[in-house]
């Protein structure tokens, strides 16, 4: 793999005080950069970044819209989440996402895809396209983090039973590497991160997490919260109960060493996060992002009106600005 490429300022200063955008700090890290494949049609060794406990900052995406896509991936993140479960992409439009975040963002952006289930088409297609990292949803068995490990890794390497990809690389053109490895070393580097979501899954995290193959964990603490209260219905037993399956997987996470890849609408808790075991941060979604702004447009400029016409008001002038 190479790290070659140059790291250069994204975007220029003129336009990003035109928004009032905040520049990148000169001193950001790029570690996906020395990760990178030596093509950009390749994964990137997202299994090494979190190995190394690396702390990666990153976006959540959701619209299906290519342009977004791109403006994600060229914006400087670490990662950029592709959330197939929950949106409504096609497969040839997260595969063609995927393809995007890595060759826009020049090798800085590492595509992680949550695929819908754990159905083992689902991962290969983005696996094929060049994803770094793959999240199945909803696991809660060992059984299930086996039947994981065995849909992305191929049969050469413990626990795998992927079919070889015919035209996820092409032949001669970008399936090879200086280092001589071939294409299933290629695709192991890809991270697989399972994630946690209900009350059975908690309980199992500590057995999930021995399982040969698997690289990290993702918590999802609403369906978990759902889980809970089909349960229970007493607040101060579903918020113990919350706190008791959590705390069995973050117990797992760092026992067995597994980052944790998670999400915060709100940047100032990610120390918090980071404190618990989180290492892939996505600090922005897309959908929640652009709400975000256009209702805090919306109040700012009310305000704005409601300031301009009470000093109207006190001046005595008239609704177009001008005085009697």
């Amino acid at each position: 793999m190479t790290s070659q490429v140059p790291v250069k300022p994204f975007g220029s200063a003129a336009g990003g005080a035109f928004l009032g955008m905040q520049p990148l700090p000169a001193d950001k890290p790029y570690p996906m950069l020395s990760l990178r494949g030596d093509s950009l049609a390749q994964p990137f060794d997202l299994r090494k970044a979190l190995a190394a406990n690396e702390i990666m900052i990153g976006c959540g995406l959701l619209i299906p819209n290519a342009q977004h896509v791109r403006l994600a991936a060229l914006s400087g993140f670490d990662f950029a989440f592709l959330d197939w479960e929950h949106s409504v992409m096609t497969s040839e439009q997260v595969t063609e996402y995927t393809r995007w975040i890595n060759f826009a963002s020049e090798g800085r952006t590492a595509a992680i895809v949550r695929v819908p289930n754990h159905e083992h088409h689902y991962a290969a297609w983005v696996l094929d396209a060049g994803a770094s990292g793959i999240v199945f949803p909803h696991t809660e068995t060992v059984e299930q983090a086996q039947k994981a490990v065995a849909s992305v890794r191929f049969p050469t390497q413990k626990g795998g039973a992927r079919s070889f990809p015919p035209v996820g690389l092409f032949f001669g053109v970008n399936d090879g590497a200086p280092d001589g490895v071939d294409m299933p070393d290629i695709y192991h580097r890809a991270a697989l991160i399972l994630q946690i979501e209900s009350v059975l899954g908690a309980e199992n995290a500590d057995a999930i997490a021995q399982v040969e193959g698997v690289d990290g964990f993702m918590v999802g603490v609403g369906d978990l919260s759902l889980d809970i209260k089909s349960r229970l219905s007493d607040p101060a037993a579903i918020g113990a109960e919350l706190g008791r399956s959590l705390g069995l997987v973050f117990a797992a996470a760092k026992a067995h060493r597994k980052p944790i890849l998670g999400f915060t609408p709100d940047p100032s808790k990610l120390k918090d996060q980071l404190e618990q075991g989180y290492r892939a941060v996505a600090v922005a979604f897309d959908s929640f992002g652009i709400s975000k702004l256009y209702r805090d447009s919306i109040a700012t400029s009310w305000a704005l009106v409601k300031e301009f016409k009470d000093e109207q008001d006190a001046r005595g002038a008239e609704p177009n600005g001008t005085s009697e």
